[in-house]
């Protein structure tokens, strides 16, 4: 088991001290072979057990496999499978569909008309592969989030370099998933948004209040500095835009994760370069429903720091990353509750002496957290993915 390295910044209360001092790593594996294995993200299944999703290239036939594993409570495996072709291909994302059904979506450089294509996967409750679908033009067009619609439909949401008045936009193209025959997978409706320059998705997530759509990213475009954390409010029909801004000082933010606020507004996380001790620090930013920003707060050291995932459990975000900084190794897991006025309760950091990264968090059934990412500090291959399960 990993080394762990616990710190304590701000204590709220002695019930604040009590939990988190009882907060430990009750499991933590990896999954992987010779090569490169690497986890994107992952959600918790109905049946209460977690699939992991991403690439693999120490299996399957092409370069690089796209690859979902399907773990227990306990952290042991249940089933794997590998999806592609002779080329690149790679999950980023995954959504559980009513039926158990499980859709995947990223990019693949298999099938389509382009360098690389929106990828669409429905795959049985056990991994088997019952159809698949490219979407995009002559360029490179990568999915990176799917988003399972209140109406039902699927949403997949990525960039495009097909499209667009720039060197890369957003893309965001509404599926339905049940259209039968050669139509499987049809295409409902699509938008691309950005400017002049590279625009990234990071996260989409659907209000259930009014339906709309809210869409976090990245601009080189627009804003003040090299690179600024973007949001857009993008209305489920047609994705007419409702709504835009962005934030960020002189220099390059990335917006990477957001949580909805329980007064409807946001809570986003990422990495700042404006103000930062470092090179990058973690970054947090709350805004209210009208995208005003209540604050903004830098977190790090001297080095490179980055949150990459957020989630809210009662009044607390559980915000996960990784840090050069702090820690054993050259990066290391890093872990941290914040309160919603942006005071820090704890932090922690696991890991080992070479690069280990968290790329999502998930509170699991039982109180606790799920942490994946990718390791090179243990394993079998050059990076494998690395999952954390941590509780009381």
């Amino acid at each position: 088991m990993f080394k762990m390295r616990y710190l304590t910044i701000f204590i709220l209360s002695i019930l604040s001290t009590s939990l988190s001092a009882q907060l430990q790593s009750k499991w933590d594996e990896t999954y992987g072979s010779t090569g490169n294995d690497v986890a994107n993200s992952a959600i918790i299944l109905n049946d209460g057990n977690y699939l992991i999703v991403g690439f693999t290239d120490s299996k399957g036939s092409g370069k690089k496999d796209g690859w979902a594993v399907k773990i227990n409570t306990s952290g042991e495996l249940i089933w794997d499978e590998v999806y592609g072709g002779a080329q690149d291909d790679e999950i980023m994302d995954v959504v559980e569909m009513p039926n158990g059904d499980i859709a995947f979506t990223g990019y693949t450089q298999s099938i389509g008309a382009g360098k690389s294509d929106f990828w669409l996967i429905l795959a049985d409750e056990n991994g088997k592969e019952k159809w698949s679908k490219a979407y995009g033009g002559k360029q490179d067009d990568i999915a990176s989030k799917i988003t399972l619609g209140i109406d039902g439909k699927l949403m997949l949401s990525g960039n495009t370099k097909s499209v667009g008045a720039g060197n890369m936009d957003f893309w965001m193209i509404k599926i339905d998933q049940d259209s039968q025959g050669k139509e499987h997978g049809a295409l409902l409706w699509k938008r691309n948004i950005g400017g002049k320059n590279a625009d990234f998705i990071a996260d989409v997530k659907q209000s259930i209040i009014d339906s709309t759509y809210y869409v976090l990213g990245t601009t080189t475009s627009f804003g003040n500095g090299s690179g600024d954390a973007y949001l857009i409010r993008v209305l489920e029909d047609r994705g007419m835009i409702k709504g835009n801004k962005f934030f960020g000082g002189n220099e390059y933010e990335y917006g990477n994760s957001f949580s909805f606020t329980s007064e409807n507004g946001f809570f986003i996380v990422g990495a700042s370069m404006s103000n930062s001790n470092g090179i990058f620090d973690g970054w947090i930013l709350r805004l209210n429903s009208e995208f005003d920003s209540y604050y903004s707060k830098n977190f790090g050291g001297k080095k490179d720091d980055k949150f990459t995932s957020v989630i809210k459990s009662g009044n607390i975000y559980y915000v996960a990353g990784y840090t050069a900084s702090k820690g054993e190794g050259d990066f290391d897991g890093w872990i941290m509750a914040i309160t919603e006025q942006g005071i820090p309760i704890w932090e922690m950091t696991l890991g080992d002496l070479k690069t280990d990264k968290f790329e999502k968090i998930l509170a699991t059934k039982d109180g606790g957290f799920l942490l994946c990412g990718i390791t090179t500090s243990k394993g079998k291959g050059r990076s494998d993915i690395w999952v954390v399960n941590l509780n009381k």
